[in-house]
């Protein structure tokens, strides 16, 4: 929406653009933490896959099928089906959520907060998504206000609290074996905390960097119908 010559509000071409870009890395995401942990503990001469392994790949099907079905259908929704851009910046948001959930899970099953290669993701998260909404501040000229941030913050810290708090509880509800991990994995967990480091760096530039080209803007208003500049 533009008022005057100010944009009050993201276009919906430039919104799924965003999505776009959040679905792709959400779907490299999924990839790379399940083929770690899946297959990384290989390195490391280990054969059989350790429970700890089993629970973790258990909650990847869970919160993965939850992310995808919402990005998948919001995608259609916009393509297809002319939603706005506020339909884009509320998937993103659930996307957000639902990462945050699972890399608090994934950090109660693996070691805790201290020891386990998830812990670094929760912060993570948090500094993509407050990214995401800087690079929305520049295209739309309106700095978000200090209760976006302090939710976003919240739900972060909030999730991360409530999983480290009731660690056990979780054990319960996900039947999960046990919480002792085997004594290589802190060898492991500096692999993966490495490989998933340089990862996180990777596309976090990249969510930042590609919406704000013209013709990544182009091309998604080539393949769906965004001809209302409004938002649902």
């Amino acid at each position: 929406m533009e008022v005057g010559n100010q944009i009050t509000e993201l276009l919906p071409a430039q919104a799924f653009t965003r999505l776009s870009v959040v679905s792709l890395i959400q779907l490299i995401g999924f990839v790379a933490v399940w083929g770690l942990v899946r297959y990384g503990p290989r390195r490391f001469q280990v054969t059989t896959v350790a429970p700890w392994q089993q629970d973790c790949l258990r909650l990847a099907q869970i919160f993965g099928v939850i992310s995808f079905l919402i990005l998948f259908l919001t995608m259609i929704g916009g393509f297809i089906g002319g939603w706005g851009a506020r339909a884009a910046e509320r998937a993103i948001w659930i996307t957000f959520v639902t990462n945050t959930a699972f890399f608090s899970l994934g950090m109660a099953r693996t070691g805790g907060a201290a020891r386990s290669f998830f812990s670094q993701l929760v912060p993570i998260q948090l500094a993509g998504i407050l990214m995401l909404e800087q690079q929305k501040a520049m295209l739309t000229k309106i700095q978000p206000t200090v209760w976006t941030f302090a939710a976003l913050s919240l739900v972060s810290i909030g999730l991360w609290l409530v999983v480290v708090s009731f660690r056990m509880t979780f054990q319960r509800v996900f039947k999960w074996q046990d919480l002792d991990m085997q004594p290589w994995i802190e060898r492991f967990a500096v692999f993966a905390t490495t490989t998933l480091f340089f990862l996180s760096v990777g596309v976090t530039v990249f969510a930042y960097w590609a919406p704000l080209h013209p013709e990544f803007v182009e091309w998604v208003k080539q393949h769906g119908h965004f001809d209302q500049p409004l938002s649902q």
